[in-house]
């Protein structure tokens, strides 16, 4: 599963896998994130956000949880360096990621 987020992006992500798979960050957002857990995590300036707890923050947040498989984290305009070129058909893959984009196949 592929997350996507704006390079504007500032907020908590929860993500949980409750069979197999990892947690991953690309090269540029790992940069900008604080891992506070093995299931949460905090992208951009966390000091600054003002971010006390959930239930006080009112601004955007992510939370994906999946069964099996990994998450990979990602700015949306970029391009991991082995994703097949865009196009082909959707309806045979099952591991398609739509956005802004279009739609990528992650085989």
């Amino acid at each position: 599963m592929a997350i996507r987020l704006p390079r504007d992006y500032v907020g908590p992500l929860k993500y949980k896998i409750t069979g197999r798979g990892k947690t991953k960050f690309s090269s540029e957002l790992r940069s900008g994130v604080i891992e506070i857990s093995d299931e949460n995590a905090f992208v951009g300036n966390l000091s600054q956000s003002g971010f006390v707890d959930y239930s006080t923050w009112s601004k955007d947040e992510v939370e994906v949880e999946t069964g099996y498989g990994n998450i990979s984290f990602m700015y949306i305009d970029e391009v991991p360096a082995d994703a097949p070129p865009l196009g082909g058909t959707v309806g045979r893959c099952s591991t398609c990621v739509s956005s802004v984009r279009g739609t990528r196949c992650l085989r």
